[in-house]
């Protein structure tokens, strides 16, 4: 079924010879709400993107974000207001 979704909203390729496989899972350990009107990425993030422990994600005004843990970034946007939903962090997770 999650593929369905991600597969729907273009976030994966729709691949009908795609063979089953087990699933894989993330736990969110970070939301990051938009501060200022200076909000950038560091470089352009797509959805579940790698991203290392440490690595700088964006700058905020004067302000550098930087992932907590290894894992994956997700639904990186700009477009949102301050106080908006920036991006999420996440990392694998057994359950």
């Amino acid at each position: 079924m999650s593929h369905q979704f991600l597969r729907h909203f273009g976030i994966i390729a729709n691949n009908k010879n795609e063979k089953n496989s087990a699933q894989h899972y993330m736990k969110v350990y970070y939301l990051y709400k938009k501060e200022t009107h200076d909000f950038e990425f560091s470089k352009p993030y797509k959805t579940f993107d790698v991203v290392a422990g440490d690595e700088e994600i964006a700058k905020d005004g004067d302000k550098r974000v930087k992932a907590l843990y290894p894992g994956y970034i997700i639904f990186p946007t700009t477009k949102n207001p301050i106080g908006g939903e920036a991006f999420i962090l996440a990392e694998a997770s057994s359950v």
